[in-house]
């Protein structure tokens, strides 16, 4: 298309604007690699500038989508640097959509490409930083261990300067420590911290002080949950399902660690200069005011959390609408029907998580993210089931446990297309407590046993929870354990309780729940 003389002003402005904002881009080094590739008027290099600008704009969707364009075109140039920094940024912005596995093979193919070109110690560490975080996204954890094992040797080694790829890595390995040693994952994510703030503070090093604390917080969260597992009721703690909140008195050492995330995670919300960061940290803490008890606080902070800001449709977003829903819901029934300023209606609940199914359902090579959302949405409605039956008010409770057996066959089915095991247990096992308080003994009896097999499926073939996990007692194996043991308990009582007509439970169930039994115990 010919540009007329008259519009050469406008074009002008477009191209010195661009310029601007790309050297802001370069010099602030958020996407370190995407300074790497020289500036030049072939296609794929403009590509790559295009890519750049939606990046920092947090328009990840085009981000990838330009940088899948450029990538192709420096492979059939043959200009494997800029490929690697390419696939490399391809990569980030894949991971940031909800795409790890895609990720990871970017990151992979980048690591073949560092060592044809023989490239400096600490941009190969880098490359190794980004598996293992699509690693940890994948439910890898022994994989991502594996690497971290290796990174931790580079790292430490006493003259590996202080960067911002020294403040990621211990960051990323202290993550990984999280599913298999809290107390080390928090000495690890504090020696990333103290390296951070030993460097010039920048918006690059800002980002990354945030994100740090913000890490820190979450381990602080999970130490907390730790002990509140071992302390609870196990009444309580058997007769689960995940939309139900629960409100006990906390010990003085879990207060304390549920403080000190909280002080962690506003001080990364301060230092963020991303909006998408504040807002996850914002969810975290929406969650920990829940869980602690601090419900003022949290009535406060919810309606502060916009949603709306995020226009493009994303893997985020649609998580982000799921960890919202479940938060605000457990400020309801903890009001026991008190009029409260800032409770939102079910109504309110009900739309934030068919939006986020209808989103989910938009997205390309979603069903992970689609399953997630479908089954939250059909747990909400188990738990309306349940609130309904304890206010006598049958007809409408079984309505809506109807629905929710619905909405759960279709999120386990999304999850078996993908073999998402970590996800298809909790599936099955909705399904079993549903059709038990439908009174259907058989089918809840069917769904606990596939269960108990998904679970199996999970912790064994997956190679997710290796049976090294067992002699190493991690903490990912002992938290796995402690969601899971209700599920078992629920099927053992459904075994031995009496079939109509009779007293005792038959020998053959007798039989069978000694197995089950027999098998979890095995674990331990």
């Amino acid at each position: 298309m010919k540009i007329g003389w008259n519009k050469k002003g406008y074009l002008l402005k477009q191209m010195v604007l661009l310029w601007f904002l790309l050297g802001i881009f370069l010099s602030s080094s958020i996407l370190p690699a995407l300074s790497q590739i020289t500036i030049a008027n072939s296609t794929a290099q403009q590509y790559f500038q295009q890519a750049e600008v939606f990046y920092q704009a947090e328009d990840f969707a085009q981000a990838a989508e330009y940088l899948e364009k450029a990538a192709e075109l420096f492979r059939t140039e043959k200009k494997w640097e800029d490929l690697a920094t390419s696939l490399t940024n391809l990569g980030r912005s894949r991971l940031i959509l909800g795409q790890p596995q895609a990720a990871l093979n970017n990151w992979e193919e980048v690591a073949k490409l560092y060592r044809q070109l023989n490239q400096p110690e600490q941009i190969i560490i880098d490359n190794q930083i980004y598996q293992i975080e699509a690693l940890q996204a994948l439910g890898r954890y022994q994989d991502a261990e594996t690497k971290r094992e290796h990174l931790e040797k580079t790292l430490s080694f006493p003259k590996f300067p202080d960067s911002p790829t020294k403040v990621r890595g211990l960051r990323v390995m202290g993550e990984v420590l999280r599913s298999f040693n809290l107390q080390k994952s928090e000495e690890t994510i504090k020696k990333s911290l103290e390296t951070a703030q030993r460097l010039p503070p920048n918006q690059e090093i800002n980002q990354e002080i945030s994100r740090t604390l913000a890490s820190l917080g979450n381990t602080f969260s999970a130490q907390a949950r730790r002990i509140r597992i071992l302390q609870d009721d196990p009444t309580t703690k058997y007769d689960y399902f995940p939309w139900r909140c629960e409100q006990t008195s906390l010990p003085k050492e879990v207060s304390e660690k549920y403080s000190q995330a909280m002080a962690n995670y506003e001080q990364a919300i301060a230092k963020s200069p991303s909006q998408r960061n504040k807002t996850d940290i914002q969810l975290n803490q929406l969650k920990l005011q829940v869980d602690s008890g601090q419900l003022d606080d949290a009535r406060n902070l919810w309606p502060k959390i916009d949603l709306s800001q995020f226009s493009e449709t994303s893997h985020f977003k649609v998580n982000a609408q799921i960890k919202l829903a479940k938060s605000i819901a457990c400020l309801k029934p903890q009001y026991h029907g008190v009029a409260v300023d800032n409770v939102p209606s079910w109504e309110e609940i009900e739309k934030l998580l068919q939006q986020a199914v209808a989103d989910a359902e938009s997205l390309a090579d979603a069903q992970r993210t689609e399953s997630y959302a479908v089954g939250n949405l059909a747990g909400m409605y188990e738990y309306w089931g349940w609130l309904l039956a304890n206010h006598q008010q049958a007809e409408r409770a079984k309505d809506y446990r109807l629905t929710s057996i619905k909405l759960t066959y279709r999120a386990l089915e999304l999850a078996q297309s993908i073999n998402a095991s970590d996800i298809t247990y909790q599936w099955h096992w909705q399904l079993a407590r549903l059709w038990k308080a439908e009174g259907n003994r058989q089918k809840a009896l069917d769904s606990y046993k596939l269960t108990a097999q998904a679970i199996d499926n999970f912790r064994e073939n997956t190679g997710t929870i290796p049976s090294t996990l067992r002699e190493l007692n991690s903490d990912q194996y002992f938290d796995f354990r402690q969601n899971v043991e209700p599920a078992y308990r629920q099927l053992i009582a459904l075994l031995l309780e009496p079939t109509s007509g009779k007293d005792q439970p038959s020998p053959t169930a007798i039989k069978e729940a000694l197995r089950y039994f027999q098998s979890f115990q095995a674990d331990r």
